[in-house]
């Protein structure tokens, strides 16, 4: 799928929605003041869009309700140091979930750091026109007065893919307010020859040499340093061997790379600092990192050889589903409590003739293993925010170095600080139809743009719970079926009083498997029918520019065993002004949510069966079984890449609301009374 075909996360949302809230400020014991309850404002923003602010998170969105971006400032002491800021992968991807991750919230707040993710900014409008849009949005920000420094903040920008491009095309556009960029694997360049001030800003630039998507990095890259060099400009590149258009190694190198030019350029808020090409290290001709513990971390994700190989045990593992493909983000890692002790392992088993193995934090010599001894245990300095360690074994060969490894490092009290932050913020999100609001009216049979959900028996469902194949007890006709040249899915829609089952069988004889949404399963199902559309247009879409609602849930499930995303179940959820995105394996699914997914592929398809408790039909919240006759608007789509199964006819993601009476994007689930069973 290209990288701007991003169904991901909802952009934006109706500013009809009214919010209500109060403020309740808690002081505690040598901490800052936290929010313990939202404050809601909005104000409206420079362009003519609307901001946000519910005591914790800043909101953004233009007048046309597609650029947003959404900002957490830390529970900390003062004002806000500087933003850690995410573009979005792809034209209209988004990273404003990046702002909740908890990884990224303990390292930002440690080090005074706010947090930042956006939708729809596309890279190579940056430089000419959308970077005034994120400055803009700051100086908003700051007007409601409880951060006023957000007006002339300094940024880290990082990012992959589109995200990459954004990093630098902002550094070209507002050089002044950059501290660092570290794109990814986003090797366009615009302007091809940056700006004088540009060169005097921090960059560390990742190329995906095998990247399929953005081909001819690496030369056009090498173009722009043939500029940038000679300019003594403060920068670095490398290009991870057999890399392709992935996070690879970055985040071992970047948050140290974070850490050291944070403590050079902004040691506390306030201006930045100038650097010059003396104050840095060069570690390779022409290419500048700030510290010894960069160069050496820089050089290791440059030269690494999978042969050696660090690997740590006793932290907690923070999965990234998004390491690879068109929806990018650097949101995985680990993390290590401080005083704790972790067990860093090196082997080197798969090299000949080793003499002996150097390990590094950073730059520092750590310890030297040889023969039997492989391990050792490493303890965590109390102080210390990021660990990032390398290993070069010295053999009759020669040298080799292993890729970098990181951990970041919990401090008990910042977590303590940003718990009590967010405990306010834990509350259902706002449902605009109760339990039972769907239209009513006997139905059969299923008519046009209508798709049944039969009664389950106690016995049938209690079979489904257990895995067993019930598809032969469903009668001819049952289900929903829809084909396409190459494609065909089937569903046969089930309902208890615990909740909905949708049962399909996809037929695609073509595995493609690379990004998320190759060969996947997916549907919203909302709590109202269509027929509210026409009453509450407002209030029920999420935006005009889509024909997203409200009051629905989109769930997305991979087919495939060849996909980076199979065994695991995403799901969006709307809220006021983002799209919250959950993604879960099913395992964990299952535990916290109810959420039952059972995946059975082979060959020409596969079959899918998934089970959503009542409460999590929708938005989340409390929600029975609706009664026989009830309408629940749904959509419903199986991606096969080049060749999209959708129904009623358009993706709710792909149409304006305008649009919607000539090209439907939801038809209605009818909740029926009769129970499907083959004749005995």
């Amino acid at each position: 799928m290209h990288p701007g075909c991003s169904h991901d996360s909802i952009r934006s949302v109706s500013p009809a929605i009214p919010i209500f809230a109060f403020l309740l400020a808690v002081s505690f014991p040598g901490g800052a003041l936290v929010m313990a309850a939202p404050l809601a404002e909005t104000a409206p923003a420079h362009d003519g869009g609307r901001i946000h602010f519910d005591g914790v998170h800043y909101d953004y969105r233009d007048a046309e309700g597609r650029k947003a971006i959404r900002l957490w400032v830390p529970p900390v002491d003062g004002p806000v140091r500087a933003v850690l800021f995410h573009g979005n992968p792809g034209g209209s991807g988004d990273t404003r979930e990046m702002p909740s991750n908890r990884l990224l919230q303990e390292f930002a707040a440690r080090h005074g750091m706010a947090i930042a993710g956006v939708t729809w900014i596309r890279g190579r409008e940056v430089y000419q026109g959308s970077g005034d849009n994120i400055l803009g949005a700051l100086r908003d920000f700051a007007a409601l007065g409880h951060h006023p420094e957000l007006a002339e903040i300094p940024l880290i920008a990082r990012g992959s893919s589109n995200a990459g491009v954004t990093a630098y095309s902002l550094l070209c556009h507002a050089p002044e307010r950059m501290v660092a960029i570290t794109p990814n694997v986003g090797p366009r360049y615009n302007p091809e020859i940056p700006p004088e001030a540009a060169l005097r800003v921090p960059a560390l630039m990742h190329i995906g040499p095998e990247d399929p998507l953005m081909r001819g990095g690496v030369e056009r890259t090498e173009a722009l340093f043939a500029h940038a060099s000679p300019r003594r400009a403060l920068w670095s590149w490398d290009a991870e061997e057999g890399k392709g258009h992935e996070i690879g190694h970055i985040d071992d190198v970047d948050f140290a790379f974070y850490e050291d030019v944070l403590s050079l350029r902004l040691p506390e808020p306030g201006p930045l600092r100038e650097l010059h090409f003396e104050d840095g290290v060069e570690w390779r001709e022409g290419l500048w990192v700030p510290t010894e513990r960069v160069a050496m971390l820089q050089r290791a994700l440059a030269e690494g050889d999978r042969r050696l190989e660090l690997s740590f045990s006793g932290l907690t593992e923070v999965g990234n589903p998004f390491e690879a493909g068109v929806m990018l983000r650097s949101e995985g890692g680990r993390m290590a409590d401080a005083g704790s002790t972790v067990r860093v392992s090196v082997d080197w088993s798969q090299l000949e003739g080793v003499e002996e193995v150097i390990v590094f934090e950073g730059a520092e010599e750590v310890i030297r293993l040889s023969g039997d001894q492989t391990a050792f245990d490493y303890r965590v300095p109390e102080e210390a925010t990021v660990r990032a360690f390398c290993a070069v074994a010295r053999t009759v060969a020669g040298v080799v170095r292993s890729f970098p490894k990181h951990f970041l490092v919990r401090d008990p009290t910042v977590s303590q600080r940003i718990d009590r932050q967010l405990a306010g913020l834990e509350t259902e999100p706002p449902r605009l139809l109760p339990a039972g609001s769907g239209v009513r009216g006997e139905a059969a049979k299923a008519g046009p743009r209508e798709v049944m959900a039969y009664a389950l028996t106690a016995e049938q469902e209690e079979k489904l719970r257990r895995g067993e194949d019930l598809w032969a007890e469903w009668p001819e006709g049952s289900g929903l079926e829809l084909g396409g040249e190459r494609c065909r899915f089937y569903v046969v829609a089930l309902h208890s009083r615990s909740g909905l089952w949708l049962d399909w069988e996809v037929a695609d004889p073509v595995i493609h498997a690379e990004n998320e949404l190759d060969d996947s399963i997916a549907f919203h199902i909302a709590r109202g029918s269509t027929a509210a559309e026409a009453g509450l247009p407002a209030d029920i879409l999420v935006s005009p520019q889509y024909g997203l609602r409200i009051d629905a849930v989109q769930v997305q499930i991979p087919l495939r065993e060849e996909s980076p995303y199979f065994g695991r179940i995403f799901r969006n959820l709307p809220s006021p002004w983002h799209m919250h995105r959950i993604n879960q394996d099913w395992e964990t699914a299952a535990e916290s949510d109810k959420i039952q997914v059972r995946v059975s592929p082979n060959a020409d398809g596969g079959r899918v069966t998934v089970f959503l408790p009542w409460e999590r039909v929708g938005p989340g919240g409390a929600f029975s079984e609706p009664e026989p006759g009830t309408r629940l608007a749904v959509s419903l789509r199986y991606d096969g890449v080049d060749e999209n199964l959708i129904w009623p006819g358009a993706e709710p993601w792909q149409v304006e609301f305008a649009d919607l009476s000539e090209n439907p994007a939801w038809g209605d689930l009818v909740i029926s009374g009769l129970v499907l069973a083959t004749e005995e």
